[in-house]
């Protein structure tokens, strides 16, 4: 039986939400990750994920992709607002323009992927604030995934 995927949501505004199969000692691992005096709540929409303030994004991104080998994830961006120097320079994991981080940081030599490995970008939906799904590895998972 496979065990299925952890997926995390990162709004161009906003908490993340996280959605993760479960987890012993749940809340504790994510506690560990960004900090005990951080707040952590229940998805307020119902659907079983948590949500926590962004700044976690980087730290939650990393440890769920340690933990599980792969997260979906879910970036909001703006399909009209273009990928200028500013965000290929940029040094966060925040990006709202039209790569939907695809090229975030590129040109300074910052990953906001934390050494890890993102898939194919597939655009999702149409209107001013669409998403884009991506399916973030670790570099041993490529190696093994292709491997003879």
């Amino acid at each position: 039986m496979q065990v299925p995927i952890p997926s995390v949501e990162l709004p161009t505004k906003g908490p993340i939400r996280i959605y993760t199969p479960r987890i012993p000692a749940q809340r504790e691992w994510f506690f560990d990750l960004i900090g005990w005096r951080s707040r952590l709540s229940v998805d307020p929409d119902g659907e079983g994920g948590l949500v926590m303030h962004r700044r976690h994004f980087p730290a939650v991104l990393n440890g769920l992709v340690e933990r599980f080998g792969a997260v979906d994830l879910f970036r909001q961006y703006r399909p009209d607002e273009p990928c200028t120097s500013s965000c290929r320079r940029a040094k966060n994991a925040d990006c709202s323009c039209s790569c939907a981080g695809e090229h975030h940081g590129a040109r300074e030599g910052y990953s906001w992927l934390g050494g890890h490995i993102a898939g194919d970008y597939l655009a999702i939906g149409t209107g001013a604030d669409d998403w884009s799904h991506t399916v973030i590895t670790t570099t041993d998972d490529v190696t093994r995934q292709f491997s003879p």
